[in-house]
C-alpha cells in the first residue's frame, strides 16, 4: 500500500499511508460524508502534520512524528488496496 483514501463504516473519510518508520498512519475526517454529494477532498503533508480538507475547510489534522515515507507505490481511491 502506498496511500489510501476511503470511506469508513461510520461514513468518515480515512486517509492512510506509511510513515518513515514503516508504520501505517491514518487520519479520519471530523464530519460524515453524505451519499450522492460531490466533495473536493485534499490530504496534505506539511512538515510534521497531515491535514485533511473537505471542500476547502480543514476537517482534521494530526502530527506525524517520524515523517512521511517516500515511495513509488500506488494510491488507491475509494477501494480496498487488496482487490
Amino acid at each position: 500500500m502506498g496511500a489510501t483514501l476511503k470511506l469508513t463504516y461510520g461514513r468518515k473519510l480515512r486517509f492512510a499511508f506509511y510513515d518513515s518508520d514503516g508504520t501505517v498512519a491514518s487520519i479520519n475526517s471530523s464530519s460524515s460524508i453524505e451519499a450522492n454529494t460531490n466533495y473536493n477532498i485534499i490530504a496534505i503533508y506539511d512538515n510534521n502534520k497531515i491535514k485533511l480538507y473537505i471542500n476547502g475547510e480543514l476537517s482534521n489534522e494530526s502530527i506525524i512524528s517520524s515523517g512521511l515515507a517516500i515511495s513509488n507505490l500506488n494510491i488507491y481511491l475509494g477501494r480496498s488496496a487488496r482487490n
